[in-house]
C-alpha cells in the first residue's frame, strides 16, 4: 500500500512570520509597488501614499497598510476547500486549492525551471498536511515524462500518495482509460498494480 509519507510539517515559526511581515512593510514603504491604474493611484495618494506618476509607483506608508489590515473582518471560518466548503473572509471568499503547474520556482537556484518527479512528490506531501488545502494537484508537472503520458503518470502518484481528493487534467481519451482503471482499484490497490497500469499506458503510447 502507498500513503506512507510523514505528515508533520513545520513551515514558519512566529518570529519568521513577523520577519516576513516587517520586510513586506519595508518594501511597500521604501521601494513601492507599480500600479497601472490612475484611479487606484489617486486613491492611494489621497490616503497618504507617495506616488511617482511618471513611473506609476506607489510607496505606501506603514500606517496606511495597517489601516487596511485592521479593516479586514476577523470573523472568518476555516473549512476544507472542497465542494464549496472553504474559508470565508469578510465579504469575500478565500479558497485554497492547489494548482497544477509545469514550472516551479527553485528557491535554492533562484530561478524558474521545469518541474520534476521530485517536485510533484514534494507538492503532494505539502498539500497533505496543509489543513485548508482540500484538493491535491501535481504542483510541478514532471518535465522528464512525455506530455501525452504525463497525465497518467501524475494520477499514478496522486492515487498512491494523496490523502485528500486529487485532480489534474486528462490529456486524451486513451489516457482516461488507464486513469479510470487506476481509480477503480484505489480502495485496495498495491504499488505493483498502479505501476502495472502505468506501464500498460506507456506501451500503448509506444504502439501508437
Amino acid at each position: 500500500m502507498g500513503k506512507k509519507f510523514i505528515t508533520e510539517l513545520s513551515i514558519l515559526d512566529d518570529k519568521e512570520v513577523e520577519a516576513i511581515h516587517g520586510a513586506s512593510l519595508r518594501i511597500l514603504r521604501e521601494i513601492g509597488v507599480k500600479i497601472p491604474d490612475n484611479e487606484v493611484l489617486k486613491l492611494l495618494e489621497e490616503n497618504g501614499a507617495d506616488i511617482n506618476w511618471h513611473s506609476r509607483v506607489a510607496k505606501i506608508p506603514e500606517p496606511l497598510v495597517q489601516k487596511a489590515l485592521d479593516g479586514v473582518k476577523k470573523d472568518f471560518r476555516k473549512a476544507t476547500a472542497y465542494f464549496g466548503q472553504h474559508p470565508e473572509l469578510g465579504r469575500g471568499e478565500f479558497i485554497l486549492w492547489m494548482c497544477r503547474e509545469p514550472e516551479v520556482i527553485d528557491l535554492e537556484r533562484n530561478e524558474k525551471r521545469r518541474g520534476t518527479h521530485d517536485d510533484m512528490i514534494r507538492g503532494i506531501t505539502v498539500g497533505n498536511v496543509l489543513e485548508n488545502v482540500g484538493v491535491i494537484e501535481p504542483h510541478g508537472i514532471p518535465g522528464e515524462v512525455p506530455p501525452d503520458i504525463v497525465d497518467v503518470y501524475c494520477y499514478r502518484y496522486l492515487y498512491a500518495f494523496s490523502k485528500k481528493p486529487c485532480s489534474t487534467w486528462i490529456y486524451s481519451a486513451n489516457s482516461a482509460r488507464y486513469i479510470i482503471e487506476m481509480a477503480k482499484i484505489i480502495d485496495s490497490y498495491t504499488e505493483n498494480e498502479l505501476e502495472s497500469i502505468l506501464k500498460k499506458a506507456i506501451i500503448s503510447r509506444a504502439k501508437n
